[in-house]
């Protein structure tokens, strides 16, 4: 399940107040769907080089295109006055980017978040693991003590040296 965030004093407080409620409801659908994509930049797209296309996302917003149409212009004409920028751009290909989308959103983390909620007992053992798979790599390790071991991968995981990668 994918998630944003979401900030709440922005969103009650903030430039978007202005819109109706309407817009205000296609917003936050536009958000999700940026959040649901593949690439996660704030672009509505497929893949590179592959928008999707207005209707379809009329479509999975429920709505129907001319009131998206109408969106889209509100948006691109309201202007956010931290950066300038339109709160909408629409590229030369019809790429739809949502401008703000990713300095709101959390940097890759390269699955620590995955890591975070593994229970003690499966941290150990994946830790586990992650030594078994450094002595199969390493067998210079398997004639030390555990404790020499331990420190000698310690220095490797941290950049101070130790061990050569093959």
């Amino acid at each position: 399940m994918q998630w944003i965030k979401f900030y709440t004093g922005k969103w009650l407080y903030g430039s978007g107040r202005t819109m109706t409620p309407e817009k205000r409801g296609v917003w936050a659908d536009l958000m999700a769907l940026c959040g649901e994509t593949k690439l996660r930049d704030g672009t509505l797209r497929f893949d590179v080089d592959r928008p999707m296309p207005r209707d379809y996302i009329a479509n999975i917003l429920q709505i129907d295109r001319q009131l998206f149409d109408v969106c889209l212009i509100a948006y691109q004409a309201d202007i956010n006055t931290d950066d300038g920028q339109p709160r909408v751009k629409i590229w030369d290909d019809g790429t739809i980017e949502l401008t703000n989308f990713q300095k709101y959103q959390s940097p890759a983390e390269g699955g620590q978040k995955k890591k975070d909620k593994l229970s003690p007992r499966q941290r150990m053992a994946l830790d586990l693991a992650t030594t078994y798979k450094m002595l199969d790599q390493h067998p210079e390790l398997a004639g030390m003590s555990a404790k020499e071991a331990i420190d000698l991968l310690i220095k490797y995981n941290t950049g101070q040296g130790g061990l050569t990668d093959d």
